[in-house]
């Protein structure tokens, strides 16, 4: 873009620095596209005016980023404690298209490759700003005034890698949204990466259009087992049980005998703590191994009880 553009833009602004004063429009574009993401989990898909949702699904940030413009603006929304809470990256198509706008000329088709410009990215990441205060008046409708889903602009960047930082796996609602300007469509303008940690608290994971439940996520359905599989959990080996009353028990005292059943060295039950108590796993017996005491299981190990965990 010529220099001259850019001082078309500063002398609409009144300012050396891109701003979204005299630009009410910037405000209600971001107002239409917080209302199609907003809608994305409720009973319509898409919505009125400028606004319309093209896709959502689960994916992995890497894998949606893989096919992302090398050069445009990425922004990092944060929430709570500076968690992540929205990745959005924005189509150069869309970035040239919004630039022409904002520069007061005629919309035109963008064909072939988008060269852009540190002004077009200073503009569309004007656009974001326009678009968080909407975004999260959208979302507290389905959550209520939750401080910690407040979303806030975190960190910029201009490429896929930088974008991504140190982040090597994340599971994400990817949500890509359709724009029209004046006639002028634009598939996939932006994309919003919602982590699923925070779409789930959001209302994204509820129910769509079609009123089916969203997938579960397989990654993390197996991360989340992996790990239980690897949490450490106490073993207990009972020989046998006894009841007796609450006074009984108080007075027994040291050399006291307890007969157990017949056999009972033969049945060892294998108990493992669950949310619902102690739960029976498996049965063994007593024996020795080398110069110890054993016990030998007489059973396989109940494959559900991580199911109780």
């Amino acid at each position: 873009m010529a220099n001259t553009d850019q001082s078309v833009l500063a002398q609409k602004v009144k300012s050396s620095t891109v701003s979204t004063d005299g630009f009410p429009e910037l405000t209600n574009l971001g107002s239409a596209v917080a209302k199609a993401v907003g809608e994305c989990g409720s009973a319509t898909l898409g919505a009125s005016g400028l606004g319309g949702v093209g896709s959502l699904h689960i994916n992995q940030i890497r894998s949606a980023l893989s096919n992302a413009p090398e050069f445009s603006a990425y922004t990092w929304l944060s929430c709570g404690m500076d968690c992540d809470g929205a990745l959005i990256y924005l189509d150069p198509v869309f970035v040239s298209v919004l630039t022409q706008r904002m520069l007061g000329g005629p919309l035109a088709a963008v064909d072939g490759d988008v060269s852009l410009t540190p002004l077009n990215i200073q503009i569309a990441n004007k656009f974001v700003d326009a678009l968080i205060a909407p975004l999260n008046q959208e979302l507290q409708k389905k959550t209520g005034p939750v401080d910690d889903l407040i979303l806030r602009r975190t960190r910029n960047a201009n490429n896929p890698e930088l974008a991504l930082g140190e982040i090597e796996t994340m599971s994400i609602i990817e949500i890509r949204v359709d724009l029209t300007m004046d006639d002028l469509s634009m598939k996939g303008a932006l994309t919003m990466c919602f982590p699923v940690s925070y779409a789930e608290r959001a209302g994204f994971m509820t129910k769509r259009a079609t009123g089916k439940t969203v997938a579960k996520d397989p990654f993390w359905s197996q991360k989340l087992n992996d790990n239980v599989r690897q949490a450490p959990i106490d073993i207990d080996v009972v020989l046998d049980q006894f009841e007796k009353s609450v006074g009984d028990l108080s007075r027994m005292e040291v050399g006291q005998i307890l007969s157990v059943e017949p056999g009972a060295a033969q049945a060892l039950r294998l108990y493992a703590t669950t949310c619902d108590g102690p739960s029976i796993v498996a049965l063994g017996r007593l024996g020795a191994y080398k110069t110890l005491k054993a016990v030998k299981l007489t059973t396989d190990v109940d494959p559900n009880f991580s199911g109780e965990l």
